[in-house]
């Protein structure tokens, strides 16, 4: 199936697309989803740069295109990993590479929102941004109803039991994040000891 005939079935009838998923993902290829999130990133950007002032979400001058990529791509990447290991001990039915095609997927709302908030802050007021947080509002609210829909779906759980396994994801996102924050405390740790080694050490050859 085409990646934006995926899309538009995700967007509109998303139990089909993860069926679809979940019976060939493994002939599917890595690079729609990639293309994804590039241009959630990609759109992130344009909407700090084109959104009209009154409603822009922070000034382009502080921006650190760096750290929009990390806010955007870390949090579903360290989902799908957490997912993964959460639904192994749970009867899942699903692999990795399944795991980050329908995450990838349940980002179209992203997508197709985005853009329309851009458009609608060039006509709207401050006092009309009601409109505007609402869409945004919609598009986070649709994209956390495809996740669950998609957890649920792809391993054939009940309500409750994705009501579960989903919230051990969300603590397995803080474990992995806490585990990633102490080794690269670690890792600086050594890296700064190093340099003030050799810096003795040259001081000393002088």
């Amino acid at each position: 199936m085409h990646p934006v005939n995926l899309a538009l079935i995700t967007l509109f009838h998303p139990l089909d697309s993860f069926v679809v998923v979940k019976r060939k993902y493994k002939d599917m290829s890595v690079l729609p989803a990639i293309l994804i999130f590039v241009l959630m990133v990609v759109l992130r950007y344009l909407t700090i740069l084109l959104t009209h002032r009154p409603l822009q979400p922070m000034d382009i001058s502080d921006t650190d295109l760096l750290l929009q990529i990390a806010v955007l791509v870390i949090p579903p990447l360290t989902y799908v990993v957490s997912a993964y290991g959460v639904t192994s001990v749970m009867q899942g039915e699903t692999d990795f590479k399944c795991y980050f095609i329908s995450t990838a997927y349940c980002f179209t709302p992203y997508l197709v929102l985005s853009p329309l908030n851009i458009l609608l802050s060039q006509v709207l007021t401050l006092q009309e941004s009601g409109l505007y947080n609402g869409i945004v509002f919609i598009m986070n609210a649709w994209t956390i109803v495809l996740l669950f829909a998609a957890l649920m779906q792809m391993n054939n759980y009940s309500f409750g039991k994705t009501i579960l396994v989903a919230l051990l994801s969300v603590i397995g996102i803080v474990l992995v994040w806490i585990v990633l924050i102490l080794a690269f405390a670690f890792v600086f740790q050594i890296v700064m000891f190093v340099r003030e080694l050799l810096q003795e050490l040259q001081i000393i050859s002088v």
